[in-house]
């Protein structure tokens, strides 16, 4: 978050707010690919449209046992100014094959706006998807 916070150049060291470094180009650059579960990081081939996500899932290693990976997609927006937010979620949408999720709507809302990938490993077991713990977390 430091590296983030260098891109706020209008306040002096010490002083640096996020809102101010995240308002630029450079300082979202480097929140992309941040995961929040470095544990589990499942490494995705994906495409952003202007509406959708695409996943590929071509060359996903899968672990020994599992056989399914499920998908969900969360639009964030922060205030860094008044402290309010918005999360809206997508649905769950489990494949094996390439995926398309539909970016998640929120309005008209200001703010500094997050696209965040929920992925999770599944075994099929008598029918029934297994959660196997593996869930990666990943900022777009």
């Amino acid at each position: 978050m430091r590296q983030v916070l260098e891109h706020d150049t209008t306040n002096a060291r010490g002083e640096r707010q996020l809102a101010n470094a995240l308002a630029t180009e450079a300082g979202r650059q480097l929140l992309k690919g941040y995961e929040f579960n470095p544990d589990t990081t499942i490494k995705l081939d994906y495409t952003l449209n202007e509406d959708s996500l695409t996943v590929n899932t071509n060359n996903l290693k899968f672990p020994k046992g599992i056989n399914h990976i499920g998908f969900r997609l969360h639009q964030l927006v922060f205030d860094f100014t008044t402290g309010e937010n918005m999360l809206v979620s997508g649905e769950w949408v489990f494949s094996s094959d390439n995926v398309v999720l539909d970016l998640p709507g929120l309005g008209d809302v200001n703010g500094v706006r997050f696209l965040i990938l929920e992925a999770h490993f599944y075994s099929d077991s008598n029918e029934m998807l297994l959660d196997d713990g593996g869930k990666s977390v990943t900022i777009m």
